[in-house]
């Protein structure tokens, strides 16, 4: 698991004010015929921005070093348990609208 914390222009007085964890995890996922197959994607384990910084592009940022460091798109990703907040980010920067748990 590669864990990606804030860099200098994500700190604010030596606070780190947000997080991304990413790493590969077996997941096991239902096809369109029904069946159960078992996949390990890279997956966003665990996505934060401090509420108040939120809002303010730091966690567009984050993420969007993630995906250069990986070298992945946002569709490719597996999402582990999205929160609302996470779903909405999604949908607003990089349009993904569709999930399936």
């Amino acid at each position: 698991i590669s864990l990606g914390l804030v860099g200098s222009e994500m700190c604010i007085r030596d606070r780190c004010i947000g997080i991304l964890k990413v790493g590969v995890k077996k997941l096991f996922v239902r096809n369109h015929a029904g069946s159960i197959n078992e996949i390990q994607p890279l997956c966003v384990l665990d996505f934060y921005v401090h509420e108040s910084v939120q809002r303010g592009g730091h966690g567009k940022n984050l993420f969007e070093k993630m995906l250069q460091v990986e070298g992945v798109e946002p569709k490719k990703l597996a999402y582990d348990r999205p929160s609302p907040k996470l779903r909405g980010f999604l949908s607003k920067h990089y349009k993904l609208k569709n999930y399936v748990p």
